[in-house]
């Protein structure tokens, strides 16, 4: 019987770490686009600079998105983001306020708004996943 619970506890972790809810706040360094040959896309990837975390590596949406959006993340910018920090230290943006605006990029479990189909939420990631490039928190 105990072998069979670790069994189930071992099938459910997974679907229980969905990713650990963070809210930031800095300065932009950099930003950085990523082409996705498979996509045939862009990605943009900015570095922000903070107080308590050190420089994290936020991975935000296709460049076509926030140009749609009217989102200018550009050096020097000063945002607020509300983060799901995956297993593997990816910090996707769920939620940016820029400029006293607020945007949604994601649902909260992570999934993209800019894919509106059913079962593509994993899409961004599995195609293009870019080198986590975190260097704090």
């Amino acid at each position: 019987m105990k072998r069979i619970s670790f069994l189930i506890l071992l099938l459910t972790l997974p679907l229980l770490a969905v990713g650990k809810k963070l809210s930031v706040s800095g300065k932009v360094v950099s930003v950085e686009e990523d082409y996705c040959g498979k996509s045939m896309d862009y990605v943009l990837h900015a570095m922000l600079s903070t107080k308590d975390k050190g420089v994290i590596n936020l991975h935000l949406a296709p460049k076509w998105y926030l140009l749609q959006r009217q989102i200018d993340i550009k050096i020097g910018s000063e945002i607020e983001a509300k983060l799901l920090v995956q297993s593997d230290a990816t910090a996707l943006v769920v939620q940016l306020k820029l400029s006293g605006k607020s945007y949604a990029l994601r649902d909260p479990k992570g999934r993209p708004l800019w894919k509106a189909e059913p079962g593509s939420e994993d899409l961004f990631k599995t195609i293009c996943s870019a080198p986590n490039k975190n260097s704090g928190g």
